[in-house]
């Protein structure tokens, strides 16, 4: 509650012990005052891994603060209590809160017995399990930043983890008839985190920032001094896996646009967002083969993302290539998507940078590895497998050459990093035997995090950060059959919120999609 109505300014430690204080105070009133020692005590309750004598000037700081507004100091008995005002506010904001709760589990259940095969009698266990899998999530989401910033080391790279999560929380009856359960609370858990009703939103952001500020302070009492060692002016290098999404988004309405979001939300901290012009190439050959995908009889392989996410949205086939000039034009494409990459994002175009101090062999490893993962994923296109390798490497090495500027900062200071969806980046400084300290790159969770708790969180108001966690794969290019499926899917609840429409579809597809 405490985070939720915070005033922009005033520090995580301040405010943190604030949010402690009142929560050892509940239920204190003019006629139920407690002593100095005791709200010291119940405050070290919440902590038990500090010393009491480390927390006590936190707490007596905080004291000081809230007795001018929302606490009762009597000096003579150095006893204190909650305000008449501070405590009916806090029923209210507690009220709140509850019906998000409400709402969260509401969409559960919603999502859950979308196909009519969850029984009744498991309704309450799928939303208690649904809620452990959040809560757990959000809680090693939140310990992994903390403790990364506290130790100075790297944040794990995983994407796996919702997954195991589940299985390590799962029942063991059967929750759904004829699915298992693994399965199923994945796609509850998935399809609530992307398309979530906005109280739900609610409730999920005020889980993962709650959970995240509690890692801190298991970490160390003073959260401000570790969000210090954050990069206040971040240069965020952007590839197409991670720029595909918000062309793709911008098909759904503003509500079911994550990726949009963010980016909008990277704007307002002043992050610095880069893209090469080789990036900007590959999405204007994407946009060009989704195009070319409408106007033939007969394709083989995947549906290319852009269009199957704008066809999944229930635009008409013979409208995307009117759809697709709100990016780009006929005459001069490259220009008009770096145009709107920057109008609409402050997205920059700017070459790759590499020193002429940067080690060659290291640079020389980095287009080797790039190449032969592309030339897995492409044997037949050699030509085309080399200029996405050398897009890749670019990216990675501008990253690198800035960060040889600066030698001797923590791993979480650097300033300049690769912001990508890519599993192969992730997998590259381990396969590269250790050539490269740091990774370069960095999650969306991790940029989620560094906005809502890093030096410039200031710049980003709590009414537009979202509760979206990217846990769920994002469908790539999808076959077909699959968008056979989700017209028909749509074509049967076109009555309803594009909301509910696109949680059935998820479902059908779902059903049909080879786990």
């Amino acid at each position: 509650m405490q985070w939720r109505n915070e005033a922009i300014g005033k520090g995580l430690t301040k405010s943190s012990f604030e949010a402690l204080v009142r929560g050892a105070l509940h239920g204190t009133s003019n006629q139920n005052k407690i002593k100095r020692a005791e709200v010291h005590a119940r405050v070290g309750a919440f902590l038990p891994q500090h010393a009491l004598a480390r927390l006590i000037p936190y707490i007596d700081a905080a004291l000081r603060r809230l007795a001018k507004t929302a606490v009762r100091h009597w000096p003579k008995t150095d006893e204190f209590n909650l305000s008449y005002e501070e405590s009916e506010r806090l029923k209210d904001e507690a009220a709140a809160i509850t019906n998000f709760k409400d709402v969260f589990e509401y969409d559960v259940l919603d999502i859950a017995s979308i196909d009519d095969n969850a029984p009744v009698d498991n309704k309450p266990v799928i939303v208690e399990t649904v809620h452990r899998i959040v809560e757990r999530y959000f809680m090693q989401r939140g310990e992994e930043f903390a403790a990364s910033l506290a130790r100075d080391t790297e944040p794990p790279m995983h994407e796996a983890d919702l997954r195991s999560i589940i299985v390590s929380v799962s029942p063991t009856g059967r929750l759904v008839p004829g699915r298992e359960n693994v399965d199923f609370l994945f796609h509850v858990v998935s399809t609530l985190m992307t398309s979530a009703s906005d109280a739900a939103r609610e409730y999920l952001r005020l889980l993962s920032d709650s959970y995240t500020l509690f890692a801190f302070l298991e970490e160390m009492p003073d959260v401000q001094k570790a969000t210090k060692k954050l990069f206040t002016q971040g240069e965020i290098w952007l590839d197409t896996s991670i720029l595909l999404p918000i062309f793709a988004e911008q098909a759904f309405p503003e509500t079911l646009r994550p990726f949009t979001a963010m980016f909008v939300q990277a704007k307002a901290a002043r992050s610095r967002l880069l893209v090469t012009p080789g990036i900007v190439e590959e999405i204007e050959r994407h946009l060009n083969l989704c195009v070319k995908y409408t106007r033939v009889d007969r394709w083989d392989g995947r549906v290319p993302y852009v269009y199957s996410q704008y066809s999944l949205a229930g635009r008409a086939r013979s409208g995307f290539p009117s759809w697709v000039e709100r990016f780009r034009g006929e005459s001069q494409p490259l220009q008009d998507i770096a145009e709107y990459l920057s109008e609409s994002f402050g997205i920059e175009v700017q070459r790759p940078t590499v020193s002429e101090g940067f080690d060659q062999s290291v640079a020389s490893a980095i287009r080797e590895y790039w190449r032969g993962v592309h030339d897995k994923r492409r044997p037949l296109d050699g030509m085309n497998a080399f200029r996405l390798a050398e897009h890749d490497a670019e990216n990675c090495i501008s990253v690198l050459t800035e960060r040889q500027a600066q030698a001797g900062r923590s791993p979480l200071g650097y300033s300049s990093c690769w912001l990508t969806l890519d599993s192969a980046a992730r997998d590259m400084v381990r396969k590269l035997g250790g050539i490269i300290k740091h990774s370069p790159v960095i999650s969306v969770d991790f940029l989620l995090k560094y906005l809502a708790f890093g030096p410039t969180r200031d710049l980003v108001p709590h009414s537009s950060r979202f509760g979206y966690a990217f846990a769920a794969p994002i469908l790539e290019n999808l076959p077909q059959d699959l968008l056979e499926v989700a017209k028909k899917v749509r074509s049967e609840n076109n009555n309803l919120p594009e909301r509910i429409i696109q949680r059935r579809i998820r479902d059908a597809l779902d059903g049909s999609y080879p786990h």
